[in-house]
């Protein structure tokens, strides 16, 4: 219940909800005339595929789900790290209109705490969610799947502290 209040809390947006890599498509940087469009994009573009799960919710479960799956886990340099990225998000956001007097770099930070413990039930809740799908063997691509998600994820709830602040 605590964790589904504090999902709940935090602003919401329309969520992408299996933010990784391999869901993102780069563009490479395109001249005017060779795009067809008449635009110019100097630094290219980026295009999120495969949007079969979308929703609404807070915006920080995608980036939450993008870095804490992403990041190899026991690197020592991981709180800082996240630390930097989240700042560079929260950034970003004033520059895209949030005021961020409002909206502090803390109130961020704890709101990507919260969304990678609730990433860690994720793998989880979409496997139950379809009660006609047969239970994985231990050794199935699903388990493995389901199995390096829940790990990445309950790694960063650990190494970032997330339990020792959001409990505060």
């Amino acid at each position: 219940d605590w964790l589904q209040q504090q999902i709940e809390a935090a602003p919401t947006t329309i969520v992408h909800a299996d933010l990784r890599a391999d869901n993102l498509f780069l563009a490479p940087p395109t001249e005017g005339a060779a795009n067809g469009t008449g635009a110019h994009h100097e630094q290219g573009r980026t295009f999120l595929l495969d949007w079969q799960l979308v929703g609404t919710g807070s915006a920080l479960f995608d980036v939450a789900w993008f870095i804490c799956g992403t990041i190899e886990r026991g690197r020592p340099e991981r709180q800082k790290l996240d630390r930097q990225l989240i700042h560079g998000y929260w950034q970003a956001l004033g520059r895209a209109g949030v005021d961020t007097q409002v909206y502090s770099l803390e109130q961020c930070w704890r709101e990507y705490l919260v969304a990678d413990l609730w990433s860690c039930f994720v793998p989880l809740a979409v496997f139950n969610s379809n009660q006609n799908t047969p239970v994985p063997r231990a050794d199935s691509r699903v388990a493995r799947l389901v199995k390096a998600v829940f790990a990445l994820h309950l790694g960063a709830v650990r190494e970032l502290g997330a339990l020792d602040i959001l409990l505060q």
